[in-house]
């Protein structure tokens, strides 16, 4: 009895962290080796953080370090936009935040063309860090698709797009075309997640691949999506399939777009055809998935439902 027991809880162990690595890390300015922003946008003052930023810009000579401020302030520009969303601050002054991180992201782009030749121990780190970086920046823009009003998620889906542009051109324009590869799954390997954070970069993947258009570097990409698609199929193989309540936990507790994981989790279904034991977890996942587009889909329907009706209102104005 005592060893049934004991097996009982070490059972239960297994399944709730499975469950709970399912959860994703915060990103957090920590993340970029930065303190989280107190001077925002809306202050009366900010002015003096962006002309401390130009004064940094004008007496920097070496283009590297150029690079690396760019990278920095990109980052502190992103981390505003965060902190503002989640103060709820006006759209007005959103605006034009998002303008200047995207203007500040296209003066990256040129300034890694300044480099793209270079060879030494400095760039190479940046190189590294800014793969880091860039998959942090979806990483965040993901997330606040997530818990933005109506009105802002169209602005922040733009932006994403704007982004993943960006960030497709400057990642083989960086270095050796060859060594893409190697750097992105390397970046995507080094920021934390949960332990099933493969099947939530394959989403990122993805839509980076879908945008390019150039056949040699997608397969790149391919590579890296069959790479992220193997080590998550080794890792749900681990799950127990007899208990089935805990396989939908962990989908079910799974961040991001819904849609797009089911489609991630049809391809890999596809893929495991021959193995019974993984297509039975996939198909859980599916199921799950399905209820949770469902779910999002009645929720949106009844705040369409509870809206106020402006028709009416002006109707009567008049």
């Amino acid at each position: 009895m005592n060893k049934k027991i004991i097996f009982g809880l070490i059972l239960c162990s297994f399944l709730f962290g499975f469950v709970a690595l399912a959860q994703e890390a915060e990103i957090s300015a920590d993340d970029f080796g930065l303190s989280e922003p107190t001077l925002l946008p809306n202050h009366t003052f900010y002015f003096l953080k962006d002309w401390w930023r130009d004064t940094k810009l004008f007496f920097t000579i070496n283009p590297v370090k150029d690079a690396e401020l760019r990278q920095e302030i990109a980052n502190e520009k992103l981390l505003e936009i965060k902190s503002m969303i989640e103060a709820d601050v006006e759209e007005s002054v959103l605006k034009k935040a998002r303008e200047k991180y995207q203007i500040q992201q296209r003066k990256l782009e040129a300034a890694i063309e300044k480099i793209q030749n270079r060879e030494d121990e400095r760039t190479e780190k940046f190189r590294d860090k800014f793969f880091e970086h860039q998959v942090l920046h979806q990483k965040i823009l993901e997330k606040l698709e997530q818990t933005v009003s109506e009105e802002t998620l169209q602005k922040i889906q733009e932006m994403r797009i704007e982004h993943i542009d960006r960030f497709k051109e400057s990642m083989f324009k960086i270095g050796q075309q060859e060594q893409v590869q190697e750097r992105l799954e390397n970046a995507l390997q080094n920021i934390q997640g949960s332990e099933f954070k493969d099947f939530e970069n394959l989403d990122i993947i993805g839509r980076i691949r879908e945008r390019i258009e150039n056949e040699e570097k997608n397969q790149i990409l391919q590579k890296v999506e069959g790479n992220l698609r193997q080590n998550f199929t080794e890792k749900i193989e681990a799950l127990p399939i007899e208990e089935k309540e805990e396989i939908e936990e962990f989908f079910q507790a799974l961040q991001g777009n819904a849609e797009n994981q089911l489609r991630i989790l049809e391809k890999i279904q596809e893929q495991a055809q021959e193995r019974i034991e993984t297509r039975e977890r996939i198909n859980v996942g599916v199921e799950t998935i399905q209820e949770k587009i469902l779910e999002q889909e009645r929720q949106r329907d009844q705040e369409q439902i509870n809206k106020p009706d402006n028709t009416d209102k002006g109707s009567s104005k008049k």
